[in-house]
């Protein structure tokens, strides 16, 4: 015994000298509890199936918050650092605006995650916050309801201006809930915000002390259907504590998701401009790991890894898809009183459809008043669906109307927003007909572009536009959600995007209009001047339409495309223009708005990087994905817009694109999610012990997964 407790001691102090955070002990007792969850960051980047950010500017910088920094999903601010999540804030200027000066990061479980009940701890360290850093640890309501209906925990708020001015900055933190004041939900949220707008309670918020918060220190959050209370490190005595009566306090009686970040600024520090920052940067939230305990059969559990959490096959929503066509239906999102709702934002009346194009049911949409806007659609209560199966898939409706007037078509998600996709005066696309005949129309998910997360799809579809002017009437039937299918993936060569030179697609190309197409966003850019290509015989010639001060477009896939066969590969494309004004050239793998985004930017004056000049000549350009991968966090499985332009400086007179593709493709990555069906085949280690008897050990395998194997000298 005495030899193995000698290796145990040589291997704490190895751990020590390879810069891993020693042990914290906690004084919260878990006898009787379980771990159902656990992230050790082991892995080489952020896992995709327990969290998601939170990016660019949200009512965190333009609301109640008032922070002043610009959250990005970049390497810089967010990753995995020997097996620690940092999350760290720099002092630059990286949004595309310019309106600025700091960035930072947040991440968040919601759609990936979520727990009802139970100990929540996380071992967290933090630089120099003073003055001006708001780091937190933290969860929020599961649900579409706005806050504070959705009640919020706080179990570590740091950096407080009270803080600020007794000099504890760096050694207090504070818990502090939040919920409305309203004693019983109310089955419609729209009426609930209507009516019952009235701020949150606050418990007043309590003090964590500790020696140092640059120190690791283990933060404890314990929930039950009655109390709630937080606990720091060792320490027996709670710094929260909290008791409720779960019929007059709802909200800690639905599950919530967790969330980290570090904010700069804001109204929790009160300060509210660069210049009254003084912490030091590039500063630092590390997270060594962050776990969930639970009693058996006590509260509830959701993760998206969780057999059958995602959505597949046919989804059909409400009642209108009966599947008297024919059509397979595998699931059904009932509209009623539990679940969901047909609902009208303004001047939209529904009604019985005369003529159903299948079954019995179908749905009429009229305008009462031509001239305001309207809307609606279907939405859940405070649920979501995830729909992360669907990413290359469709919505699917059967549609007769007349109208020549422009409408769009949504699809919403609680998590990040909605996406919409336009049809102007008297458009037809994606198979709706304006004739007043019954057309199937398939839009698919990736046209909806926008801000969606599929992990937490909350309005399934919706109908929106401005005052139409005149009359208008539609029939909408058999409506329902279409999963993916296999699509090719380009391995093995060279992918086109836009190419006409044989050896560039090798492995394919993108063909357009049925698998892509070019999007100038909001009109931004028209034709430019005549401009000869650099090869073949087409070519993309922009200039800025009048009234614009900034322009930009994409190429947009329609079903999310894999490019994993060019991880080691590289990014080609011809470049020519005149134009001093600085711009950005990018791409995107994701639906969210500012995740998965990379812009590189070309400031002119000289300084346009890879060679580039401003001589009206043609350049090529060549760009190594890993390199691109450096700048940003780029999902190679879900390439959603292949090629990005975008200036933000002023009117554009001039620019050309060519030949744009990607080279050095090897061998795909496939099966992203694995089976969710499928029960994993279980791995074997076998332990040799010093009295030469074996002993086997076997675990569950999932793809993404990290095991960690500690012992304790006890057992030996």
């Amino acid at each position: 015994m005495k030899k193995n407790r000698l290796h145990a001691i040589i291997f704490l102090f190895a751990l020590f000298a390879l810069g891993v955070p020693p042990a914290v002990h906690a004084a919260v007792d878990l006898t009787g509890y379980e771990q159902v969850w656990r992230d050790d960051f082991s892995s080489a980047t952020l896992n995709p199936n327990h969290w998601t950010y939170d990016a660019g500017v949200g009512v965190w910088n333009t609301e109640a918050n008032q922070e002043i920094q610009f959250y990005t999903d970049r390497p810089q601010n967010v990753r995995i650092e020997n097996d620690v999540l940092v999350i760290e804030a720099h002092q630059e200027t990286a949004d595309p605006d310019g309106n600025y000066a700091f960035t930072s990061g947040r991440v968040k479980t919601s759609g990936r995650m979520s727990f009802q009940y139970g100990i929540l701890r996380a071992r967290i360290r933090l630089t120099d916050l003073a003055n001006g850093l708001w780091p937190a640890f933290w969860t929020l309501g599961d649900t579409a309801d706005g806050w504070p209906q959705t009640g919020e925990i706080d179990i570590l708020e740091a950096g407080h201006s009270s803080l600020i001015a007794a000099g504890t900055v760096n050694q207090q933190a504070m818990g502090v809930i939040h919920w409305c004041w309203q004693p019983e939900p109310v089955p419609n949220p729209w009426e609930f915000h209507t009516f019952f707008p009235n701020p949150a309670n606050n418990e007043p918020a309590q003090l964590a002390t500790v020696d140092s918060l640059q120190d690791w220190n283990l933060w404890t959050l314990v929930w039950t259907d009655t109390s709630i209370m937080m606990y720091v490190n060792d320490q027996p005595t709670p710094y929260f504590e909290f008791g409720y009566d779960p019929e007059a306090i709802f909200e800690f009686t639905r599950p919530q998701f967790i969330l980290l970040n570090l904010a700069v600024g804001g109204l929790f520090p009160g300060i509210f401009t660069p210049a009254g920052i003084t912490a030091p940067f590039p500063a630092r939230m590390e997270v060594d790991y962050i776990e969930l305990w639970q009693q058996p059969g006590v509260g509830s559990f959701y993760t998206a890894d969780s057999p059958g959490a995602r959505r597949q096959g046919n989804v059909a929503v409400g009642e209108f898809a009966e599947g008297t066509d024919g059509l397979e239906i595998d699931s059904r999102i009932l509209i009623d009183d539990d679940f969901g709702y047909l609902f009208s934002w303004n001047n939209l009346d529904f009604s019985d459809g005369p003529d159903p194009s299948e079954g019995e049911l179908s749905l009429g949409i009229s305008v009462p008043n031509p001239g305001e806007w309207y809307g609606g659609g279907f939405q859940t209560l405070s649920n979501y669906i995830n729909f992360q199966r669907f990413a290359g898939g469709y919505v699917v409706f059967d549609f007769k109307t007349t109208t020549q007037t422009p409408f769009r078509f949504g699809i919403g998600s609680m998590a990040t927003g909605n996406g919409e996709v336009a049809f102007g005066p008297g458009e037809e696309k994606w198979g709706l007909v304006r004739d007043g005949q019954w057309h199937t129309v398939r839009i698919p998910i990736g046209a909806f572009g926008g801000n969606v997360d599929l992990a937490t799809v909350n309005i399934l579809l919706y109908l929106v536009n401005d005052p139409p002017g005149q009359a208008v009437t539609m029939e909408l039937d058999n409506l329902y959600w279409e999963e993916a299918q296999d699509q090719p993936t380009p391995e093995n060569g060279n992918y086109g995007v836009f190419t006409e030179t044989p050896a560039n697609q090798t492995a394919g190309s993108l063909a357009f209009e049925t698998e892509g197409s070019l999007l100038l966003w909001e009109g931004s850019l028209i034709d430019g001047p005549a401009t000869p290509p650099s090869e073949g015989s087409e070519v993309w010639s922009f200039r800025s339409a009048p009234g614009f001060g900034w322009w930009g477009g994409g190429i947009y896939c329609y079903h999310p495309l894999n490019l994993t066969a060019f991880e080691n590969g590289t990014l080609h494309f011809d470049m020519r223009t005149t134009d001093p004004r600085p711009f950005f050239v990018g791409m995107k793998t994701s639906l969210h708005r500012h995740i998965g985004q990379l812009w590189i930017p070309f400031p002119g004056g000289g300084n346009d990087p890879y060679g580039f000049a401003r001589d009206g000549q043609w350049h090529t350009i060549s760009i190594p994905v890993q390199e691109l991968k450096e700048q940003a966090n780029l999902n190679l499985f879900e390439v959603v817009q292949l090629f990005q332009v975008l200036g933000t400086a002023g009117p554009l007179d001039n620019l050309g694109i060519d030949n744009i593709y990607f080279s050095g493709g090897e061998t795909a990555l496939v099966d992203r999610w694995g089976d969710d069906t499928a029960t994993p085949a279980p791995i074997a280690l076998v332990i040799r012990r010093a009295d030469e008897t074996d002993v086997e050990i076997s675990f569950p395998s999932e793809v993404g997964f990290n095991y960690r194997m500690e012992y304790s000298d006890d057992y030996m």
